[in-house]
């Protein structure tokens, strides 16, 4: 009778004893996911970091005023690091030499920039601009794109929103210019009174 008992007994604690191994294994397992083990497997220093902006891209910074123009189709070749406090944004543009001039003229008066300087190049085809609003301080540059001449290159250089030193507005003083008294005559002596002269010539 132990014989039996023992017989059927062992394979039951054993069966019980894999089930419950098993059930642990999986619960464990289920603690990590495939995507966090996928980009576990990934070295930290080429993690991907969406919040720097201090980086060489392709894509538009996020602090890119939204006053400054885009010419109508051009393409980003190249956003550069930062200097000190200017960004620089190479586009690519096939459109004529004298439109792409007049599309920034009138856009940037149209925003409320104040234009510093401009020059045009006809034969090279080369215009540049210095321009600024509210204390930031642009340019802008368009000549011939170096691996297609068809095409333009328009070199945008602007000073970061957040460098741009905000200008106090001082409060406005008036004062009084007219000033007590009757105004002096331009050939009248300033201590000659009516009664005085009058006086004289009696005398």
């Amino acid at each position: 009778m132990r014989t039996f008992a023992r017989h059927i007994l062992l394979p039951t604690f054993a069966i019980a004893y894999v089930a419950v191994f098993a059930a642990c294994h999986k619960g464990g397992q289920s603690e990590t996911s495939p995507s966090s083990q996928a980009q576990a497997a990934i070295p930290e220093n080429q993690q991907p970091n969406k919040a720097n902006q201090d980086e060489a891209s392709n894509a538009l910074p996020r602090e890119y005023p939204k006053t400054l123009p885009l010419f109508p189709g051009a393409q980003i070749e190249k956003v550069r690091k930062p200097k000190g406090s200017m960004r620089e944004i190479l586009f690519i543009a096939q459109a004529p030499f004298d439109q792409m001039i007049a599309f920034y003229k009138e856009q940037l008066t149209k925003n409320g920039y104040d234009v510093t300087s401009a020059l045009k190049i006809a034969v090279r085809k080369t215009w540049s601009c210095d321009f600024h609003k509210g204390g930031q301080q642009c340019s802008v540059m368009l000549f011939p794109n170096d691996a297609d001449k068809s095409k333009m290159t328009i070199d945008l250089t602007y000073q970061m929103p957040s460098t741009v030193a905000v200008v106090p507005t001082l409060p406005q003083e008036t004062f009084d210019v007219v000033g007590p008294g009757e105004p002096t005559l331009p050939n009248q002596p300033k201590n000659t009174v009516k009664g005085k002269t009058e006086k004289r010539k009696a005398s």
